[in-house]
């Protein structure tokens, strides 16, 4: 219901809550990792990938702890929400798929693609792809088995192998540790 950046800064801060939680709750802090499918699966990426949401000044003790995880195991999962870079990857097909445009709170993607500027920025933010740098905790990746390209349907692109590939990839080359399936 909740358009970008709202869904994701719930998660970041339901990991913070654990942490804030963890003495009372017998929790080690310090080992908390993250599963999900499909958005569950970009957002849990994007948390372990982004850099530390903690705000050590805030009055709120809940926003002082941290957002770093140990690792995330994550299936079907997107690194990229923005349609340039999906579209590229998988082909157009991905774009039929109503996460893109939903997740900017548009009703259409053809809303999204004549306002693309002013969703550019979410875009970018919210694609875990570009916080991957290589200092970042491991990474699981689980996809299925069919790599047709272009991508055959909506469904079939927003979930796409490739999109594993690519963050394989790319972590391989910076030295961080992912590894797919």
């Amino acid at each position: 219901q909740a358009p970008l950046p709202a869904p994701v800064h719930d998660a970041a801060r339901a990991v913070q809550f654990l942490r804030w939680k963890a003495p009372e709750w017998n929790l080690d802090p310090q080992r908390i990792a993250l599963s999900g499918g499909s958005a569950g699966g970009c957002t849990s990426m994007w948390i372990l990938l982004h850099d530390d949401l903690a705000d050590p000044n805030a009055s709120d003790p809940v926003q002082r702890e941290s957002t770093r995880v140990s690792g995330a195991a994550v299936s079907s999962a997107q690194p990229s929400i923005d349609p340039r870079v999906v579209s590229s990857w998988v082909g157009p097909n991905v774009l039929q798929h109503r996460m893109i445009h939903r997740a900017v709170g548009e009703r259409t993607m053809e809303g999204v693609l004549r306002n693309e500027e002013k969703y550019r920025p979410l875009f970018e933010e919210f694609s875990p792809y570009n916080h991957l740098d290589g200092k970042d905790p491991p990474l699981f990746l689980t996809y299925g088995k069919d790599v047709t390209l272009p991508a055959k349907n909506g469904g079939h692109g927003i979930h796409h192998p490739v999109f594993g590939i690519k963050t394989k990839e790319k972590s391989d080359a910076l030295g961080h540790e992912c590894h797919l399936l």
